[in-house]
């Protein structure tokens, strides 16, 4: 089953319970926040449009929604370069 996912700018979140909830009285599915007000999940929506459903209810507001797949989601290597990518500063070397 899909996974739809709802993501913000954590500097400048638009994303909060109130709109979580709502995007999940409109598609149904279980909602699990994976950091509150960054990002949350919705495990098993029920509407067969839940992504565009979600989009139009998110707006203007600044919040990704994604759908993506249960499986795989898990991952177990990150690859970056170093500079300004795990860091918020650039650095040399």
């Amino acid at each position: 089953m899909p996974v739809i996912s709802l993501i913000a700018n954590p500097a400048d979140s638009e994303l909060d319970a109130a709109l979580a909830a709502e995007v999940v009285a409109e598609i149904g599915g279980e909602l699990n926040w994976l950091s509150h007000s960054i990002a949350c999940d919705i495990a098993e929506p029920k509407a067969p449009n839940a992504l565009e459903l979600a989009r139009e209810i998110i707006g203007s507001r600044k919040v990704d929604a994604n759908l993506l797949p249960t499986e795989g989601r898990r991952k177990k290597l990150l690859v970056a370069d170093m500079d300004s990518t795990m860091i918020e500063q650039e650095c040399i070397d």
